[in-house]
Formats: C-alpha cells, sequence, structure tokens
C-alpha cells in the first residue's frame, strides 16, 4: 500500500477511496482499460471459471459473487478504481464500537478486497 497526500481529501473521513492496482509485485499501474476490465470481472458473479486449472476452491469461492464498485476513473497521477460507503455503513461505524467496525469490514469489505485482489 502507498500513502497518498491528503490533498483529496475535505473533512475527517472519507467515505470514497480510490485505489490503484498493480497486476504483481513490481509491476506498473493498471490504466485505464486494465481497471475497465477488473471492473467488468468484479461484476460477473461467475469469473471464477476463468481462473487457471490449479486454482484453489477457496481461490474460486472468493470470485463467483457479484460485487459493484465504482467505474474507473481517471485523475492526476493515473487511472483508479473507487469504492464507498453508504451513509448507514458510515453512521454505524460513527456509532458503533471498535468492534463493531472492525466485524462490519471483515463482512463486508474483506469479500471485495479478496476478489480484488485474485
Amino acid at each position: 500500500a502507498e500513502q497518498y497526500s491528503d490533498e483529496w481529501q475535505l473533512g475527517g473521513t472519507c467515505s470514497i477511496v480510490s485505489m490503484r492496482g498493480r497486476a504483481g509485485e513490481g509491476k506498473p499501474l493498471l490504466n485505464a482499460k486494465e481497471l475497465r476490465e477488473a471492473y467488468r470481472l468484479m461484476a460477473d458473479p461467475e469469473c471464477g471459471k476463468l481462473l487457471p486449472a490449479d486454482a484453489t476452491i477457496t481461490e474460486r469461492a472468493a470470485c463467483n459473487f457479484k460485487v459493484m464498485i465504482g467505474q474507473p476513473v481517471d485523475i492526476p497521477g493515473g487511472a483508479v478504481l473507487r469504492t464507498c460507503m453508504g451513509a448507514p455503513q458510515l453512521k454505524n461505524i460513527l456509532r458503533g464500537t471498535d468492534a463493531e467496525a472492525d466485524a462490519m469490514v471483515a463482512e463486508q469489505d474483506v469479500p471485495v478486497l479478496r476478489k480484488l485482489a485474485i
């Protein structure tokens, strides 16, 4: 993960998170065309069938559900994919305990990031 300056943040809480991706460690950042393909695959509930034959059952299961994320956006410095948190999720995190927030992230965000990583 790379830390960027907060020049795009207004206020103390960002509910939209912009992510840049790489096809592997040490590889260049993905461009807008490549991120559009990642966006398409995230919405495909059966993209696990596209994995190589040696993919594990866990990897296939991580891919076989539909995920809606923001479309790729070109911003200064390169293209990004965006994820966001709706008002109900943000309210629950702000009003809940750290343990509740951690549980929400584990339940809702980790599967999305796991699919995106594959």
